[in-house]
């Protein structure tokens, strides 16, 4: 909790800090977004567009336009937090997250090794794009907390697979099913490693229904307001952004080891962490090591590797938009490396 609020509170462009750009990173494009989705949700307006008379014109000022998971987890702070509404659940998430980090260490190296895995987290741009809103946030909770069960876990209670299912539908909710395949892989393995569990099946199916409980309730609210289950956001992202696989090596390159001048200055993921470095090594020994948790590992490892194709080839991801937090969409898995 120190880490993120001692971020927090020294970043300049936190909500409030400088009296020039008051709204800080609200008076960006996408985190501004968020919170007009927040406060009209808290307000109980489900209109996609808001007339405004202008020069005896009709104009129309869209309210919604990213995937409503993210705004809604917002709009129940508003009232709480009016400047910031996703600095309480940012904060909780941050704190699940180093939680779940911390109980693998433990699992696997011991107390020493725990607090080591914590601390090279906490000392990660991990920390930066958890204080900044980014929709996001909630699929790297469910990433760890699906990690935790998968490592750390001995038994597979009823509780587990139930919480891991309303994260994963918080996820899709906030991120689309993109999201989903990235962190499909690690779903396979803790499924795998706890199947001869007694009474699996009943687990997974109470899981399941409440995965699509929840994405029923997104679906439902979507069309409602959009009029089709497809945001404009994601219209966009295929539409205007779009993927080019052949980008994916140098987008890579760029963004997790070396920038180049097209970075503008700004540092890639493994100059601002190299210690990250070593979770290369780290695959390679958790893989030739017997242990139940290695079917685990090796779902983390595919589930990372398909992040690296799929995001590596998002034109959006590349070393002039390091500039732009664009490390954030892998941010995931800062917590596995």
């Amino acid at each position: 909790m120190a880490s993120f609020l001692a971020f927090y509170l020294r970043a300049p462009l936190r909500p409030g800090a400088d009296a020039v750009y008051p709204l800080g990173w609200y008076g960006w494009s996408d985190q501004g977004a968020y919170l007009r989705e927040a406060r009209a949700m808290a307000a109980g307006n489900l209109n996609a567009y808001v007339p405004e008379i202008r020069d005896g014109q009709v104009v129309t000022h869209e309210i919604y336009y990213y995937p409503l998971g993210y705004p809604f987890i917002g709009s129940l702070f508003t009232r709480i937090v009016p400047k910031d509404p996703f600095v309480i659940p940012n904060l909780i998430s941050y704190l699940v997250v180093v939680a779940c980090l911390f109980q693998i260490g433990l699992a696997r190296f011991g107390t020493i090794g725990a607090f080591l895995a914590v601390a090279s987290l906490v000392a990660s741009p991990f920390t930066e794009l958890t204080v900044i809103p980014w929709t996001s946030t909630p699929g790297a909770v469910a990433t760890a907390y699906w990690a935790y069960v998968g490592l750390a876990r001995r038994h597979l209670g009823w509780a587990h697979p139930a919480i891991g299912a309303f994260l994963l539908g918080l996820t899709f909710a906030s991120r689309g099913g993109g999201e989903l395949l990235l962190v499909a892989p690690v779903l396979i393995g803790v499924f795998w490693r706890f199947r001869r569990e007694p009474q699996m099946a009943r687990r997974w199916i109470l899981a399941s229904l409440i995965f699509l409980a929840v994405l029923a309730v997104d679906l439902i609210a979507t069309v409602r307001i959009f009029g089709t289950v497809i945001q404009p956001y994601f219209r966009e992202v295929t539409g205007l952004v779009g993927f080019d696989v052949s980008a994916m090596p140098l987008s890579i390159w760029h963004t997790l080891v070396y920038p180049g001048p097209g970075g503008l200055g700004w540092p890639s993921l493994l100059m601002r962490a190299p210690w990250l470095a070593l979770a290369v090594v780290g695959a390679v020994v958790a893989l030739r090591t017997a242990s139940p948790q290695r079917v685990v590992d090796v779902g983390l490892l595919g589930g990372f590797l398909v992040s690296l194709v799929i995001v590596g080839s998002f034109n959006a991801f590349n070393a002039g938009c390091l500039q732009f937090h664009c490390l954030h969409y892998l941010k995931m898995w800062f917590p596995v490396l």
